[in-house]
């Protein structure tokens, strides 16, 4: 009787992975969004993606070169669930650049995006409520061509690689992704968000929805669209789309109308129920044209003042007068090889410039006080006795009270813009809503964090 052959091997998550994707009917969506070629061995397209995922989720890496050997060592727990054999060679870099390829076909795609959304909302139950939309870049050492995907933008990471910009859409409250779209590395945040929702749209087929975005959101165009297909928004607007003198003016009027802040109130998760915000708010009548059709649409504008924030911008101004201030009073320390001023001009100049690099013109006010000092000079060589008259500029600074207080008049204040009944949506809620960005903003986390290691994208592809 021959002895049994014990093997052992890492199972990890892996059978949850397996398990949650044939839950949704991933693998057979897959399947049927991009059919394998006749010739195609091994696991079908849909098998192979998820033997792929559990490799990025417990190993932490995207690269496909990686996955043969992995495979090797774990070939037991996917033939058991897959009920069929399981080479390596199903797994080698070129197969997996040949699914990557089918799936850089958009129409495919977005028809496999929009039936696993429904597949998924349908299995768990979810509700379609607030979604939110927010840009992230991604950085890479490949290489940089006219029409490729990597090129050099703006960026929070690393500015000396070339990027891709990733949009990406959330539903609350678990911050799960509805949808993604890769574009080059420097393209405008603005003109993203019409196709993210129209792809939402398309893979909810349902209205009323209501979207959060930062404030490239913003942009009425934007606004206007989500309006007109009957959903709504909730976005602050930025400078352009609401300067601080229409916030000044709003809240002189609200001041004179005698009204009474409304309050807002945040609970956090020990317990504990903070006042945190402040405001009021005004409802207008937007129109604007579209293809020949003028859209209205009735929007209330949200004036909210946060009190942190209010803390913050107070504390940054503050430190921009100090350093401003310590800068100035060093120009009147004399001592070899620092500069000597020797007009008014070129002191008038030197203050300019460090109450503009501190951004405190008119806070900071600046007096120049002039005085002439007469050195009488013995006989020296071939020079006769003389006298030299020599210019001392002494620099003082003050703040100017009344320029420090209208500053310090809008801080923490924001407009944020939304299409939402006030019945529906609370002035509360509003505010609340926008402070839990950070749903997506952890998503951005975990794509580009340890749990999925996107960041740096490894890539020798010139077309990428």
């Amino acid at each position: 009787m021959n002895a049994p052959v014990i093997s052992i091997e890492r199972v990890d998550s892996i059978p949850v992975i397996l398990y949650t994707l044939q839950k949704t009917g991933f693998m057979d969506l897959l399947n049927e969004a991009f059919p394998a070629h006749k010739n195609w061995d091994g696991l079908p397209i849909g098998e192979t993606v998820a033997v792929w995922i559990c490799y990025l989720l417990t190993q932490h890496d995207h690269r496909m070169c990686k996955v043969e050997g992995w495979i090797r060592s774990r070939g037991q727990i996917f033939r058991v669930f897959f009920k069929k054999p399981i080479f390596k060679k199903y797994f080698t870099d070129d197969r997996l650049a040949k699914v990557l390829d089918k799936f850089s076909v958009s129409e495919d795609w977005n028809t496999f995006e929009n039936r696993f959304n429904e597949s998924f909302i349908r299995v768990y139950g979810i509700e379609l409520d607030c979604i939110r939309i927010d840009m992230t870049t991604a950085n890479s050492g490949g290489i940089v061509t006219d029409k490729g995907i990597l090129q050099f933008g703006n960026t929070k990471d690393d500015p000396d690689r070339p990027q891709v910009k990733i949009a990406l859409a959330t539903l609350d409250p678990l911050g799960i992704p509805l949808t993604v779209k890769v574009v080059p590395g420097n393209s405008a945040d603005d003109p993203l968000y019409v196709p993210i929702i129209k792809r939402i749209f398309a893979s909810t087929a349902k209205k009323g929805l209501l979207f959060l975005g930062d404030c490239k959101m913003g942009a009425i165009l934007t606004r206007c669209f989500v309006a007109m297909n009957g959903s709504y928004y909730v976005c602050p607007l930025s400078e352009v789309s609401h300067s601080s003198e229409a916030i000044s003016k709003a809240k002189q009027s609200f001041s004179e109308s005698n009204g009474l802040f409304t309050p807002v109130f945040r609970e956090y998760e020990n317990g504990e129920i903070k006042y945190i915000a402040e405001g009021f708010e005004e409802t207008i009548n937007r129109s604007i044209q579209v293809d020949e059709k003028i859209i209205s649409w009735s929007e209330r504008l949200v004036y909210a003042k946060s009190f942190v924030h209010e803390k913050k911008e107070l504390a940054k101004l503050d430190s921009k007068i100090e350093k401003a201030r310590q800068e100035l009073l060093r120009m009147n320390v004399r001592k070899q090889g620092k500069k000597v001023f020797h007009n008014l001009t070129e002191v008038k100049e030197k203050v300019d410039a460090i109450l503009k690099k501190n951004d405190v013109q008119g806070v900071l006010s600046v007096s120049i006080e002039e005085t002439s000092i007469t050195e009488p000079k013995g006989k020296y060589g071939n020079k006769p006795d003389r006298t030299i008259v020599s210019t001392l500029f002494h620099v003082t600074a003050h703040v100017e009270e009344f320029a420090y207080l209208k500053a310090k008049e809008l801080f923490g204040w924001r407009v944020y813009a939304t299409n939402k009944s006030a019945e529906d949506l609370s002035f509360e809620n509003v505010v609340l809503s926008y402070r839990d960005q950070f749903i997506i903003e952890h998503e951005f986390h975990r794509l580009k964090g340890v749990c999925l290691s996107l960041t740096p994208i490894y890539s020798q592809e010139p077309n990428v």
